[in-house]
């Protein structure tokens, strides 16, 4: 019971309860915001909520990234444009980190954290790269910065996002794929069972059912080893607590071995067919061989050829 009590999901029921009496009891809103956490189980919001923890790593570090870009624009904006601030943003580099931080990052860019009042637009070309606030410069300064930060930045996070849950769908298309087409108990693939066995499906249904052996190994979980025959005590503790499972019959079945056992005799026949084909040949060489040493040596027919054959 101690490990029941202390278990999360215990736990979480026990406050989704509490939360939703207290709700009512004092007629608060606020505490029934905790029930919308019961989102995050949902299918789909556990695809979403996976897909960001799973790059949370690269995602922080994109944003780091993004972090450098704003410090070095930041810095090149006190330089050279700080008296076009807003009043009270830039007295101070910490101040202005805070500024660009608040508004650069989730605003359109570094134009936010300059005063709008004191933008001139040009009336001509050279009125753009003199002047006091060089509007050429403050022009590829603020493009630049929407264009890193704010397009490509945001694009990459989004990109890497994508990329998780392109890559959870495959990885949920392989599992699909290999639970088709291979057995999950001995790992024959389903071409070797169709054309070998009994065929992948009857096969899965009447000779290696998961549920079978989940049921077995629950068995063997809720009784005391002292009441298990000697083979389910071997399974008992080759699994609890070291999780051998070399008990598994792995790439291989009974009705396979059947088959095979057919096949390897078949195989052994042919051989030995061969063979006899090829002794028989190689007897008729050694016999001509013999017949022309016999005539060579006699000078005469070779031994065993009847005179009318020679005749002939």
């Amino acid at each position: 019971w101690a490990g029941v009590l202390w278990h999360g999901e215990v736990w979480y029921e026990a406050l989704f309860l509490t939360f939703a009496v207290l709700a009512v009891v004092l007629d608060e809103p606020l505490f029934t915001c905790f029930g919308l956490f019961e989102m995050c189980f949902w299918s789909g919001s556990k695809t979403a909520i996976d897909a960001i923890r799973f790059n949370v790593a690269k995602m922080a570090q994109t944003m780091l990234l993004g972090l450098l870009a704003m410090y070095i624009w930041m810095v090149m904006g006190i330089v050279s444009l700080r008296q076009f601030h807003s009043a009270d943003t830039c007295t101070n580099m910490f101040q202005c980190f805070c500024t660009y931080l608040f508004f650069a990052i989730r605003g359109d860019g570094v134009k936010d954290v300059l005063d709008e009042e004191s933008l001139v637009i040009p009336g001509n070309i050279v009125d753009a790269f003199v002047g006091e606030q060089i509007f050429m410069w403050r022009l590829v300064w603020d493009v630049s910065y929407w264009l890193l930060f704010v397009l490509i930045l945001i694009a990459i996070i989004s990109g890497i996002i994508i990329d998780a849950f392109s890559g959870m769908r495959d990885e949920v298309d392989a599992k699909e794929a290999d639970i088709r087409s291979v057995c999950f108990v001995c790992n024959l693939d389903r071409f070797k069972l169709d054309q070998y066995g009994i065929g992948f499906d009857r096969h899965i249904a009447s000779e290696h059912n998961p549920r079978w052996y989940l049921y077995f190994l629950l068995y063997l979980r809720v009784n005391p080893t002292s009441s298990l025959t000697g083979q389910e005590a071997y399974v008992k503790n080759a699994v609890w607590p070291h999780k051998r499972f070399r008990w598994l019959p792995r790439e291989n079945t009974l009705t396979l071995k059947v088959v095979e056992a057919d096949d390897v005799m078949a195989e052994l026949n042919a051989k030995v067919a061969m063979m006899g084909q090829s002794v028989g040949e190689r007897l008729h060489a050694l016999e001509g061989q013999l017949g022309r040493v016999l005539v060579a040596v006699t000078g005469g027919q070779p031994a065993g050829i009847p005179s009318s054959a020679s005749n002939e």
